[in-house]
């Protein structure tokens, strides 16, 4: 059976339906009517048995108590006629298929002056008393494992029992007896901060803290499990969570929904199965989430945090944390730029949302890094790796860069600057979304779409053969000192080649205020490349002599481009000194010495 971590107990009305349902592991119900007049509900035993083969336990009321209440005291709890009749209920529960049982009246030895022997104190008396009880729960033990060898047994306690035991070795042995007996402590809030208290390390407590009760999490010492019930009826299930201290506390969890509040300290803190909450609180942290949806906060301190098995949430909290995501589709908050994700092949689709500037790490399997507010208007800087990734920024003025691989960047709102490493990146900007800027590191095209403003190689003093390629917007395309093609597409681009032998290509449909500025045009070095399908009618290649007239229009039939040097205007004629207009296409500066060997058909 694994760990208990989520808990009931059946003080209400409850569905079977409703439990059956839940993600309780441990089911405290009244198996037969040993409570009495509390008007329980019972299961029936086919209903145990479902939960049962459903690898939960299901426990049973077994009152030590004889005198039901306290009211009308008539027997002795340690009478061997009234033990011998618990220990028969208790293998009965066992043996209809029950994991064990909850022992109810244990405070029965404090409650009997009917049998104080007279001239002997009622301390000493009350001691030896809960020595009794302490064996009596032994022997039960002792019974129902004999028939069921892993029979849970959880005790209904006193807060003050293990104070009332004889301060002797008498008392030791009775305590030890009794511990060894009992799985886990069932104790109700509402009385003081001692009701948690007395617990010894390693024990596991069952608390519901009801309301206006004044425990706190802070006052449980023990590294047992804390369980908050919201209302007097037992009816709403929570889940546990562990109490801590300030020191370097080791906190475990269960098989269940745990919520784990570690303090001050260095904690190591492991939240088993189940879908855990886990704050590691101040100190350097060592949490692992274990199986289950888990969501953990590391807090202050750099932190170690390990997912596991499941689709996790890791916040690190603030300094440098080391967050491993593990396997299924992992979410990262990342508060650091120190932080270190890992996350490897295969381990889900996973998300690394950043409060600061942030760069995925080499190898980091992350398929999203994002702004963790895309409302947010600081500006944040945003880098992948050589995989391929989503990347989104915020409305600021953000820097993305992909890192390598076929990234998606979006900058959101705000002036934005990429730098893309590949020809598979793509920047996704809407219109009206800032004045962005594109740097590219390898040839580049932006998509129809992309309402980007500037695309440019990332050095211009840089020496390799880079083309850009802009869309049907007005675009500002920069090269670098090696031979760029730089094509505008539609839209009036303005064209900066700076050094090496350019080409400005016009391939788009020509008119509708498609001219394009070129401004660093060097006659005899650069080339001029005119697109079939925008130039209709001319041969590839070198420009015939013939097609070229300098002036403001064309002079005989077989002109086509015509060349105003005194505007710098560049027009296209389709049949020369016939009827149709020439069309403006592009303007170089004024004075420009053009010639029909700066222009090249394709």
């Amino acid at each position: 059976m694994p760990a208990v971590s989520s808990y009931a107990l059946q003080w209400s009305n409850v569905a079977f339906s409703t439990i059956a349902a839940s993600s309780l592991d441990l089911f405290i119900t009244d198996g037969n009517g040993s409570i009495s007049n509390s008007g329980l509900p019972q299961l029936s035993d086919s209903q145990v048995a479902e939960l049962v083969a459903q690898g939960r336990r299901v426990v049973g009321y077994v009152n030590l108590d004889p005198n039901l209440g306290h009211f009308g005291i008539v027997a002795h709890f340690a009478d061997s006629g009234w033990q011998n009749s618990v220990i028969s209920q208790a293998v009965d529960l066992v043996r209809r298929g029950y994991s064990g049982v909850c022992l109810t009246g244990l405070s029965a030895y404090n409650y009997l002056p009917p049998f104080y022997p007279p001239g002997r104190p009622t301390t000493v008396f009350i001691r030896q008393m809960a020595n009794e009880m302490a064996l009596f729960v032994a022997r039960i033990e002792d019974a129902i494992t004999a028939v069921r060898p892993n029979a849970y047994v959880v005790a209904f306690n006193n807060p003050f029992f293990g104070f009332d035991l004889t301060p002797d070795a008498a008392g030791a042995q009775a305590y030890a007896a009794y511990l060894d007996a009992v799985d886990a402590h069932l104790l109700l809030g509402g009385g003081t901060s001692n009701y948690v208290r007395t617990a010894l390390a390693g024990e596991t407590l069952l608390i519901a803290d009801l309301p206006g009760s004044p425990e706190s999490y802070a006052d449980s010492w023990t590294r047992g499990i804390l369980y908050t019930t919201p209302n007097w009826s037992f009816n709403a299930f929570g889940a546990f969570a562990y109490p801590a201290t300030a020191g370097a506390d080791t906190l475990t969890g269960g098989d269940g929904p745990n919520r784990i509040y570690a303090l001050d300290g260095d904690d190591l803190i492991d939240g088993g199965a189940g879908n855990d909450y886990i704050d590691g609180g101040a100190g350097q942290d060592q949490i692992f989430g274990g199986a289950g949806d888990d969501s953990t906060d590391g807090g202050d301190g750099r932190d170690q945090i390990s997912g596991g098995i499941g689709n996790d949430f890791i916040d690190g909290g603030a300094e440098a944390d080391q967050m491993s995501g593990g396997t299924g589709d992992d979410t990262f908050v990342v508060d650091h730029p120190g932080d270190q994700i890992v996350e490897n092949a295969g381990g889900g689709r996973d998300v690394a949302y950043a409060r600061s500037n942030y760069t995925l790490g080499t190898g980091v399997q992350v398929e999203i890094l994002s702004a963790i507010s895309q409302d947010a208007t600081t500006a944040m800087e945003l880098i992948g790796n050589a995989l391929d990734q989503q990347i989104f920024g915020n409305a600021g003025a953000n820097f993305i860069e992909g890192g390598g691989g076929a990234d998606f960047l979006s900058g959101l709102l705000g002036d934005d600057i990429y730098v893309v490493d590949s020809a598979d990146d793509g920047v996704f900007e809407n219109l009206g979304a800032g004045r962005d800027v594109v740097y590219a590191r390898t040839s580049y095209a932006l998509n129809a779409s992309q309402e980007i403003e500037v695309l440019s190689t990332q050095s211009h003093v840089g020496a390799s053969a880079i083309d850009l390629a802009g869309n049907g917007f007005a675009n500002e395309l920069y090269g670098n000192e090696g031979a760029n093609v730089l094509n505008g597409g539609g839209g009036a681009d303005y064209l900066m080649g700076f050094g090496g032998a350019d080409g400005f290509a016009f391939t788009a449909a020509l008119g509708g205020g498609n001219v394009d500025q070129i401004a660093d045009f060097v006659p005899g070095i650069d080339k001029i490349l005119l697109g079939s399908a925008a130039f209709t009618g001319l041969s590839p290649g070198a420009l015939d002599a013939g097609a070229f007239a300098a002036g403001t229009q064309a002079h005989d039939a077989d002109d086509r481009i015509v060349y105003d040097s005194a505007t710098g205007q560049l027009f296209f004629d389709s049949d020369g000194n016939g009827a149709g207009a020439a069309v403006l296409f592009a303007t170089l500066a004024a004075g420009t010495n053009l010639s029909a060997s700066d222009f090249f058909a394709f």
